[in-house]
């Protein structure tokens, strides 16, 4: 291992075992996690050096579904894995074909892009809303369906229901009963289960096909000596409990294989979700060493909290770069002086995306790590391991999207 590994497996070994390690509640997740972040992608075009044909089923199905089945004012939608549960799955079997393929059709034919609501849900319809998703997993299903009109020229009576055209949930001004919220969660797992269906019927061979290359990856890692996958995803297990205090029980988990044609690199791509919220984390397992090349966490405030105008940025600085020192001191064990600091955010119309700021922390010999914390409160978002700066550096410019590589470029100062 050389002097980038984050951390030593000992020491994650240890951290793991230690009884007096305070274990995170469980944690939970759902089809939010596809929400991923342009520092994300970014991530993971370093590590797949644009080889596009390794884009996993998994991540491209679930991305499918997910374009029409999150909830755009904060409230996610029921997972795809949960259709594994036998009441769900039992549920949107039973949904008639014909009523699955005017799903899939109003869809096609909708104008707009992504949902959208006549008003935000108050702070108790989004308490409301997550219970009764788990209330729905276990089988509470509405009485009623929601009602359905074409577009907004169709005359209707209710104060609540869904035009289809422009995609708009028209919600009352008053509160949302128990029935209604179930009637939306309803609605939105069947949009995702058709979909879904779709997808896997109109693509069965590119499944296959994606599914076997995914076998042929870790048959090749195996035989260059590398690490399988299950062992990959539990030491994704211990990373998570020895970085993050969270205890994996229970988590659904998604993983797979990605090799570089010329076997330059090969890493584990592993994910761990569990329905009822929107927290999730990603992990980049090295599969030749086990060596945790990026790890990400996501909770319900990075959906929450108004996005801060980057005039403010320079008076929140030091908060998110003093938190990031400390998550590599006492998270990572990482106690040392640096050649150099640097820090980057995106600009998002004039607001700081997501609230992030990401902190480079250069070595002497030229490897970096990168820590994403928010500015307004220094909680943790996501954490990578650069093996060569100057490299990575390169890597974007060979790979990023002009825009966005140009964003990054302008954004980037040193601290020190």
């Amino acid at each position: 291992m050389n002097k980038r590994d984050s951390v030593k497996r000992d020491a994650l070994k240890r951290d793991t075992l230690d009884p007096s390690a305070e274990l995170m509640r469980s944690v939970t997740g759902a089809i939010d996690q596809l929400q991923i972040t342009p520092q994300m992608q970014q991530n993971i075009i370093r590590q797949v050096r644009g080889k596009e044909r390794r884009s996993s089923y998994k991540v491209r199905r679930l991305v499918t579904v997910a374009a029409v089945s999150i909830l755009t004012l904060g409230i996610v939608g029921i997972p795809v894995g949960a259709y594994v549960l036998s009441l769900v799955n039992e549920r949107m079997e039973q949904v008639p074909e014909e009523e699955l393929d005017a799903i899939v059709q109003a869809i096609d034919d909708q104008e707009a892009e992504a949902d959208a609501f006549s008003r935000e849900y108050s702070e108790t319809e989004r308490d409301r809303m997550i219970e009764l998703q788990e209330s729905y997993l276990a089988g509470t299903f509405p009485e009623g369906v929601l009602l359905q009109v074409a577009d907004e020229s169709e005359a209707v009576s209710s104060d609540f229901y869904f035009v289809q055209s422009s995609a708009d949930f028209h919600l009352p001004d008053r509160e949302l009963t128990d029935e209604e919220l179930l009637q939306i969660i309803d609605f939105d797992a069947k949009r995702t289960f058709a979909l879904k269906e779709r997808y896997e019927t109109e693509f069965a061979d590119e499944v296959l096909a994606q599914e076997e290359m995914e076998e042929a990856d870790e048959a090749t890692i195996i035989s260059a000596e590398g690490i399988g996958e299950a062992e990959a995803i539990e030491l994704a297990k211990a990373w998570l409990a020895s970085i993050l205090s969270i205890d994996a029980t229970g988590l659904e988990i998604t993983s797979f294989p990605i090799v570089y044609d010329d076997m330059s690199k090969s890493f584990y791509s592993i994910s761990f979700i569990t329905e009822g919220s929107r927290n999730y984390q990603s992990l980049f397992i090295d599969a030749m060493t086990g060596d945790l090349e990026y790890i990400q966490d996501r909770q319900d405030a990075l959906y929450d909290d108004p996005q801060m105008p980057i005039a403010d940025l320079a008076d929140n600085v030091q908060t998110a770069y003093e938190a990031a020192e400390l998550f590599l001191k006492e998270r990572m064990g990482l106690d040392q002086e640096y050649e150099a600091v640097y820090y980057n955010y995106r600009d998002d119309e004039g607001t700081v995306l997501f609230n992030y700021l990401w902190v480079i922390f250069v070595e002497a010999d030229g490897s970096a790590h990168m820590v994403a914390c928010s500015l307004i409160d220094g909680q943790f978002a996501e954490y990578t391991a650069i093996e060569n700066y100057d490299e990575y550096l390169e890597t974007l410019d060979d790979n990023v999207r002009p825009d966005i590589l140009e964003n990054i470029a302008e954004n980037i100062t040193k601290i020190k």
